[in-house]
Parts: structure tokens; C-alpha cells; sequence
């Protein structure tokens, strides 16, 4: 059973998978039809399902593209790197022309490689081939149709290119001799991880290696064993902080782990030392963007006091007032208001919510007033006041919303844009 999606939202999660399945299908040019029988058995019908709800991108979606003139993303990439070989193999340019740093895991970026290789003075510079593993292992990663396993390898994909340009690895120079120290560590990196299949050969390896040789190799090597997340991305701040307060010392955090790396970033920050990111930051994490997450998450899912205070104490909440006011104001909204015992505070009555718990807190109520009551002035109330009805009155246009079923996207992109408005 395929099931429908119930609302707009499920409709997106579901298209931004098969979105990203086709990029993957027109990355690796391979045809949708080969999808026919990658399946064979006991599952053949299943699958038969699967490739008929796949008939929207293999009929219905080049149907649309034609008929607008457009084309995916993926294929028009692949078509520009395509494009840009012709060009060179037609017209070879006179001066150098230099690739460096790719792997050429894109089929199209492989041919485009393999064209700069054969130029004139055409160079193709490959990040870290191992040139010290024996060829029986480098055989067995290189060869076509290698079990799943390889295929992760970190030469494999060096491996294909090489093979893609029709070079031999012994044909491949070095254009600089690495110090001994850094040599021994990857000469040892790269047995550790050799592949399975000649894994008998570390007896003969081995004796390659002497205890001296690791210990050179790994000398400015520290392994640090992180109970958790929070305390790994501390420890490589202060690494990093420590290096930093060297004079005219630099120094560079590499990991695949954006979480990782905006954690660290963060951490930074708590020292005074600003990062300079190169993996940029993505749209959802900008603060824009977190104030409309903030702004949904109140109008369409009231009752955590801990979003409406994150939403309060937003630093481009403005609400057309100064930024100072806003802080002074959330104070007293959160003391009075959002503080023990609140059960589950609505936006759309918050300034209601307010008022009663002001009442409560009285010194004519049943309850003890807290400590800080007394220090409340009449001034300073009424500014909690005034910000609670100007954040009330810019979130009305999405809590309007709130209860209707049949809503169309549009209306509520307006709607969050005439919010997002009033609160900035």
C-alpha cells in the first residue's frame, strides 16, 4: 500500500526524497529504465509497485520539463561540465590549464578531468593518491563492480578517476616529497586501511614499521576520547583558542560534521575568537529563519512557555521598538507570566495569561508574593503589557489560521511574511 500524503507538508517531505533520488539517478547517468529489473523473485511484484509510483519522474516529470522548457539541476550540471570538455578538446587552450582537488566522483567532472589530463599543457593534480600501497590492493579497490564495501574506500574514487583518464598510478608524480614524519603516517594509514582481500600481507608489512617509526609518525598525534558531543566540540575550542594565541600562528578545524563545526563555532565565540566558516551557514540556521520557526511553532502549536520565551528573547524581535525596551520588557513577562506553574500559555492570550498571574502575585491575593514583586513599577508593567498586545497583534494573521483544515500554501506564506514583519 502507498500511502497518500495527508497534507501539504507530507507531500514535501515526500518530494524533496524523490527530488533527491533523481539527482542521484542523473549524477551517476544512469537510465531509469535499468530500474525494470534490478528486482527479480518473490519481490518482483512488490517492486512493480515501486516502479509504478516511479512513473512520475520516468513519464509524467520529462512530460512537465519539455513542456516548460526547463531541465533538473543535475542533468543541467552535468550538461554544462560536459559542455565545457567539448570546448577544451575542440579548441585546446595555448596556456596551462590546471584541475586540482578533484576525485571526479561525478561521472561528468571524471570526463571533464580526463580532457584537462590529455591538453597540451593540461594537469590533473589528485588529492593524496596513495602511491605506497602495493598494486595487488590497489587492484583490488580499482576494480570495476567492487562489492559494496570498497566503495566507500578513500581511494576508490581515485582509483575510478585514474582509470577514467587512462593513467597507471605508476605514471602518476609526485609534485612535492612529504617530510619523513608525515610520509610514515600515511604510509601507515593507508595499510591500516587496506582492503580485506589482501589483509595477509600485513605479516610481510609489518616488519616494514619499527616501533620507532610509529612513534615518529604519530608524535604530534592526540587521540581525545570525548564523553559527548558538547565535550568534544569544547575541547577542540580550546585547541583551537590555545593555537590561535600563538603570534602569527594559525590553525583550521577539518570535519564532514556541520553539527560539529557550528558546535565548536559557538564555543569559540565564548572566547572572543570569530571563526571563519567555510561551509557557510545553511538558510534554516540563519537567526531570520529561526525567529519564523519560533513564530510557527507559537501560532500552530501554543502551549510550551519554552518557545514563546526563545521567541521572546529573540534578538531581532523588535515589535517597533528598541531592541533595550524589548529585553527589559521579556524580563518582566517571563517572571510574572511564563514562571512556575504557567500550565499551557497561549499566545493569542498571553496578555490575559499576564494580567491573571499579576493578580495572583498581589499583595492583597492568597498567594505569598515572590521576592522580586516588590520591585515592579508601574512603568515597567505597562511596557510588558504594550509588548505582549504588539506580539499578540503581529502573530494574529498566522493564528487566524490556526483551526482551518483546507488552507491552501500560499495564503500561509503570506501570512508568515506579514508576521515575520511585525515581530522584526
Amino acid at each position: 500500500e502507498i500511502v497518500v500524503p495527508a497534507s501539504a507538508a507530507d507531500a514535501i517531505w515526500l518530494a524533496r526524497d524523490l527530488a533527491r533520488l533523481m539527482d542521484e539517478i542523473e549524477t551517476e547517468g544512469t537510465d531509469w529504465i535499468r530500474l525494470a529489473d534490478l528486482v527479480t523473485g518473490n519481490l518482483a511484484g512488490w517492486w512493480q509497485v515501486t516502479l509504478d509510483f516511479l512513473s512520475i519522474v520516468t513519464e509524467n516529470w520529462p512530460n512537465l520539463l519539455e513542456e516548460r522548457n526547463r531541465s533538473n539541476p543535475a542533468a543541467h550540471r552535468n550538461a554544462l561540465i560536459r559542455l565545457e570538455a567539448a570546448r577544451l578538446k575542440r579548441n585546446p587552450p595555448t596556456g596551462p590549464v590546471i584541475a586540482a582537488g578533484s576525485t571526479g566522483s561525478i561521472p561528468a567532472t571524471a570526463e571533464l578531468l580526463a580532457v584537462i589530463a590529455g591538453l597540451p599543457s593540461g594537469a590533473v593534480v589528485l588529492p593524496g593518491l596513495d602511491l605506497m600501497l602495493d598494486e595487488p590492493s590497489f587492484q583490488a579497490i580499482a576494480v570495476p563492480g567492487a562489492r559494496p564495501a570498497l566503495l566507500g574506500h578513500p581511494q576508490y574514487g581515485l582509483a575510478k578517476l585514474i582509470g577514467k583518464i587512462g593513467v597507471l598510478r605508476g605514471d602518476v608524480e609526485e609534485i612535492a616529497v612529504a617530510e619523513r614524519p608525515l610520509a610514515l603516517r600515511a604510509a601507515l594509514v593507508g595499510e591500516a586501511l587496506r582492503p580485506a582481500e589482501t589483509t595477509e600481507l600485513w605479516v610481510e608489512t609489518r616488519a616494514r614499521f619499527t616501533t620507532g617509526d610509529i612513534t615518529e609518525a604519530f608524535a604530534e598525534v592526540t587521540l581525545l576520547e570525548a564523553a559527548g558531543e558538547r565535550d568534544e566540540a569544547v575541547a577542540i575550542a580550546v585547541a583551537l583558542k590555545r593555537a590561535v594565541e600563538q603570534p602569527g600562528q594559525r590553525a583550521a578545524l577539518v570535519t564532514g560534521d556541520r553539527a560539529l563545526a557550528r558546535r565548536v563555532s559557538v564555543e569559540l565565540l565564548r572566547f572572543g575568537v570569530v571563526a571563519d566558516d567555510s561551509g557557510g551557514t545553511p538558510l534554516i540556521n540563519t537567526p531570520a529563519a529561526g525567529l519564523l520557526r519560533l513564530a510557527l511553532q507559537a501560532a500552530f502549536r501554543p502551549g510550551d512557555p519554552v518557545t514563546l520565551l526563545s521567541l521572546l528573547k529573540h534578538p531581532l524581535l523588535g515589535l517597533g521598538l528598541e531592541r533595550t525596551s524589548v529585553r527589559h520588557a521579556v524580563e518582566i513577562v517571563e517572571l510574572v507570566a511564563l514562571r512556575g506553574g504557567t500550565g499551557r500559555p497561549d499566545v493569542a492570550s498571553l496578555p490575559e495569561l499576564f494580567d491573571a498571574r499579576l493578580l495572583e502575585f498581589d499583595d492583597r491575593g492568597n498567594r505569598r508574593p515572590p521576592f522580586w514583586r516588590s520591585r515592579l513599577s508601574v512603568r515597567r508593567i505597562e511596557e510588558a503589557r504594550d509588548l505582549l498586545i504588539r506580539l499578540t497583534a503581529a502573530l494574529a494573521p498566522l493564528v487566524a489560521y490556526r483551526d482551518e483544515e483546507n488552507t491552501d500554501l500560499a495564503t500561509l506564506v503570506r501570512a508568515s511574511v506579514v508576521a515575520l514583519e511585525g515581530l522584526g
